[in-house]
């Protein structure tokens, strides 16, 4: 017995002579699921389905070109039937040898004599469409578009293969889709008011919470004539997705992924209105780190980027879980704490931070220590809006920077004041660049032995008629800041040379030493620009000394190695300025070519008490063969302590401070 046939068997139950199936007009036809094949069919469906015989259609093989549409269909009716005693009615299109065939189609399930389900299909006549209307017939399910027709309660009166999939069950009605109730109630009263509401809402549906954007509207059911509502659903949940990640995009820190300026001002005005009525201080912290740029200008960009996302993960490993840490820019971060009792708890939030950066950080072999200075303001005793706290807090940021960094600093009136005079410093500043007001003194360097001046180094000043005079701690930081330092570096390498020159035409062979900007050195063209200087004026590069940072050795880049070799190949010697107070390692010493270590005054005023690092320097450039000079020499028990170490130079007050170049000269001709 063919399998097909077996599965006929059950028929028997219908009990009827096959001359009266052979009678009933209507089209009338058995669906097995499993087989995909219909497994029996009276007269009326065999001439329906084409085929000239029974057992020819028994043999057709119905799901070889079945789409996955209707494969989809079949398999929701098939659910159906098996939770429930239910049949459907719709309008199918079928397509014998190739050739469509559309009718109304009544589906109900029915268990065959092995306990399997399938389906009883009984269709009504023909229909005569027009090609549109077929058309339309087969798109409705084909369609990814979720279709359903419900009453004015919200129970399904049909739903299309879309709508069908994206439900648990065919009794989930509108209410139930619909996951916020006020949705619900919108759209009840858009519908009582205009009859037709669009709206994207989260719905409930076999794939979990989806976003679907849903159009619904007052119509008729045409089989009863009621009134109904005809819902039509797209899933917009992949635009949700794409736009909820947008917004994420748009308020974030691209780097460290914190919250960005906007959010920080848009979130955090929301914060402070909203938190004004708890009575408690809220606070916004402003920190910087320390001599961060001495980690781009050394290590690279690269290194300075991971140092930054570091840093951004200690702080919100200490910020509280409604604490808005954001990265303004740069190195410059802040946090604004949610409502606290007291100032005592906004500073254990500060100082936790800075024991938190106080750890050293590992990065690409370089074991790099940054520390944070922090400006508190508070709201509203500060501020009142998020723009001018943060302001303040960066005003105290500042003033903690001024009081030595690495700590925080409470916002106080009077530091809008000294904010004030830093921005008229900056605009005198740079009209006195613009005009060549900055004035070049000279401190000598001495001989340790002979106490014959055999040097100087050429240091900026500024006297302003109103401000009286300005320090070098003070303009030197605003001239990098704000990019001035490249021209005004020209400026003192030029008035250097000619005062030089002008001193060795008085019969003063001097070596000078000029300071060099990481930005100046950095710059592409500037061994050119040197050379061309000392060129130009006639000057001999033998007789000049340029001092750089050692933060800028750090960096161990080809770029750098090749401009120091090219300087000393033209006859420039090459000092590193002030070391001992960065990251010194004396590997860097032979691999560039440095002529000169200059000790740092920190360590000549600690000879009393500290002077071990001192003795290491001196003992490490006698084995390296560099020239040592001492700064900041200011007793003579210290003059006295670096010749008996057999130091070479020193500058300091203990011989004269910086002086104008006429009073140089002075120096020059007395001694």
């Amino acid at each position: 017995m063919k399998p097909q046939e077996a599965a006929r068997t059950p028929m028997t139950c219908l009990d009827l002579p096959d001359a009266v199936l052979g009678k009933i007009r209507t089209p009338l036809w058995i669906f097995d699921f499993d087989l995909k094949r219909i497994v029996w069919a009276n007269r009326a469906a065999v001439v329906m389905w084409r085929a000239e015989t029974s057992d020819e259609l028994y043999a057709r093989d119905l799901g070889r070109d079945m789409s996955a549409s209707v494969a989809l269909r079949l398999k929701q009716y098939r659910e159906d039937f098996l939770r429930l005693d239910t049949s459907f009615s719709e309008y199918w299109t079928v397509y014998p040898h190739g050739e469509p065939v559309s009718t109304r189609v009544v589906f109900t399930g029915i268990r065959l004599a092995d306990g399997r389900i399938a389906m009883l299909c009984e269709a009504g006549e023909e229909l005569e469409e027009t090609p549109e209307t077929r058309r339309s017939t087969d798109a409705l399910l084909h369609t990814s578009v979720m279709i359903t027709l419900t009453d004015m309660g919200g129970s399904a009166l049909y739903r299309n293969p879309a709508s069908r999939t994206s439900v648990p069950t065919n009794e989930q009605r509108l209410e139930q889709r619909l996951l916020r109730r006020q949705d619900y109630r919108r759209i009840q009263s858009a519908l009582e008011r205009d009859g037709e509401i669009r709206i994207v809402a989260e719905a409930s549906t076999t794939r979990g919470t989806c976003w679907h954007e849903m159009t619904i509207r007052k119509c008729r059911d045409t089989v009863t004539g009621l009134e109904a509502l005809l819902i039509t659903e797209v899933d917009v949940s992949d635009l949700k997705d794409a736009e909820r990640r947008a917004n994420y995009l748009a308020h974030r820190d691209p780097l460290t992924r914190l919250a960005n300026r906007g959010f920080i001002q848009q979130e955090g005005q929301r914060r402070l209105e909203s938190g004004a009525e708890e009575n408690r201080l809220q606070a916004l912290l402003f920190i910087d780190l320390d001599r961060f740029k001495n980690i781009n200008d050394s290590l690279g960009h690269s290194v300075g980027d991971r140092v930054l996302v570091e840093v951004a993960n200690r702080i919100s490993d200490i910020a509280g879980p409604n604490d808005i840490v954001g990265r303004l820019g740069g190195d410059e971060f802040v946090v604004l704490l949610h409502p606290l009792a007291d100032r005592e708890a906004i500073e254990r939030v500060a100082i936790r931070i800075c024991d938190a950066l106080a750890r050293p950080l590992s990065i690409e072999h370089h074991e790099l220590l940054v520390t944070p200075s922090i400006g508190i303001a508070t709201y509203p005793d500060n501020a009142g809006s998020i723009e001018e706290l943060t302001k303040n807090a960066d005003i105290a940021m500042y003033a903690a920077k001024g009081f030595g960094r690495n700590g925080y600093y409470w916002y106080s009136p009077s530091m809008a004041d000294d904010a004030q005079r830093r921005m008229t410093i900056e605009i005198k500043l740079r009209r006195a660049v613009e005009q060549n007001e900055l004035q070049v003194y000279y401190q000598p360097r001495v001989d340790v032995q002979t106490g014959r001046i055999v040097g100087a180094e050429a240091l900026l000043r500024w006297t302003h008629e109103t401000l009286g005079s300005v320090s070098p701690a003070t303009f030197i930081p605003i001239l990098e800041e704000t990019g001035l330092i490249r021209k005004v570096g020209m400026q003192v390498l030029t008035a250097a040379v000619r005062q030089q020159l002008a001193w060795k035409g008085r019969g003063h062979t001097l070596n000078l030493a000029i300071n060099v900007s990481s930005l100046e050195f950095r710059l592409p063209r500037y061994v050119d620009d040197v050379l061309g200087v000392l060129q130009s004026l006639g000057a001999n590069p033998a007789d000049f000394e340029l001092e750089i940072t050692e933060s800028l050795l750090l960096s161990n880049d080809e770029a750098t190695r090749q401009k120091l070799n090219a300087l000393k190949d033209a006859g420039i010697s090459i000092a590193v300025d002030d070391f001992g107070t960065g990251y010194s390692n004396l590997a860097y010493m032979q691999q560039y070519p440095i002529n000169c270590l200059k000790i740092d005054r920190s360590f000549i005023m600690e000879l009393d008490h500290h002077s071990a690092i001192a003795e290491m320097i001196i003992s490490m450039c006698r084995l390296l063969n560099l020239r040592i000079v001492a700064e900041g020499v200011e007793t003579p028990e210290q003059l006295a302590w670096l010749q008996a170490r057999q130091c070479q130079e020193y500058q300091g007050f203990l011989f004269s401070r910086p002086v104008p170049p006429e009073d140089f000269a002075l120096m020059l001709e007395a001694r």
